[in-house]
C-alpha cells in the first residue's frame, strides 16, 4: 500500500483529497484482484521481489524499451516464471508518497501508467481484457448520457454504487483515514470523464516525462 501523504485532511485541498481517494482505489483493485489470485497490478512506489525472480526473468532486459509501466511489466514477467504474487497487508508496509498538487501533473502521470496497456496482451490478456472492459464501460456510459440518458445514469449509479463499498471495506481493512469518503461523490461523478480522457491519452501517448521541480512523480 502506498498513500499520498496529507499531513493535514482539513487544510488539503480538494484536489489533493481527489487524488488520495483515487489512489487508496487503484490499490484496493490491486490487493482485491490478489485476494482471488489474479496479479493484474502493482506499484515502483512500494514494491518489492526476490533476486531469485529478477535474475530467472533477467531484470528488466526484456522490459527496457518500454516508455512506462517497468513496476507492473516486471511483475507479469515473475508471475508468469511460475513465482508466487502477493499483497502485503501489514500496516508495517505501507509507505507515504509525496501529494501531487498540480492537477495537469496528476492527469500527465495516469496517462503515462495508462500508456502501457497493450503490453498486457503478451503478458497478461485477462488483465489487458479487464483494462479494456473498465476503459469502455466509462465511454459508454459519456455517450449514453447524450443518447440514452436514463439508462446512462442509472449504469453510473450502479457503478458509484459498487465503487463505494468496495472503497469503504478497503479503509476499514487498511486503517485508512475514514475521512477521505467525503470526497466520494465528486470522484465518482468525474470518474467516468477522468477514465475517458486519461485512457485516450494513454493510448495516443500524449504525455511527457518532464515535470517541475518539486512535484511528485
Amino acid at each position: 500500500m502506498s498513500i499520498p501523504f496529507i499531513p493535514n485532511w482539513k487544510e488539503a485541498t480538494l484536489f489533493q483529497k481527489y487524488e488520495y481517494i483515487d489512489t487508496i482505489g487503484l490499490f484496493f483493485a490491486a490487493a482485491g484482484a490478489l485476494g482471488i489470485g489474479k496479479a493484474f497490478s502493482c506499484s515502483g512506489q512500494n514494491l518489492s521481489f526476490a533476486r531469485e525472480a529478477f535474475e530467472k526473468v533477467k531484470g528488466y532486459e526484456s522490459i527496457k524499451d518500454h516508455i512506462s509501466g517497468d513496476d507492473v511489466l516486471l511483475m507479469q514477467l515473475i508471475k508468469n516464471e511460475g513465482f508466487e504474487i502477493r499483497f502485503a497487508f501489514g500496516k508495517e508496509t505501507h509507505a507515504l508518497t509525496k501529494s501531487e498538487t498540480r492537477p495537469g501533473n496528476f492527469l500527465n502521470q495516469r496517462t503515462r501508467w495508462a500508456s502501457n496497456e497493450k503490453s498486457q496482451i503478451s503478458l497478461n490478456i485477462e488483465f489487458y481484457l479487464y483494462l479494456a472492459d473498465v476503459f469502455l464501460l466509462n465511454v459508454l456510459i459519456i455517450i449514453g448520457l447524450l443518447f440514452v440518458p436514463l439508462y446512462a445514469a442509472g449504469a453510473w449509479l450502479l457503478k458509484a454504487i459498487g465503487e463505494y463499498v468496495i472503497l469503504r471495506r478497503g479503509i476499514k481493512r487498511f486503517d485508512l483515514n475514514n475521512k477521505s469518503l467525503s470526497v466520494f461523490p465528486l470522484w465518482a461523478i468525474l470518474q467516468p470523464l477522468y477514465i475517458t480522457i486519461v485512457g485516450i491519452g494513454g493510448k495516443l501517448h500524449l504525455f511527457s516525462w518532464n515535470k517541475k521541480p518539486g512535484t511528485g512523480s
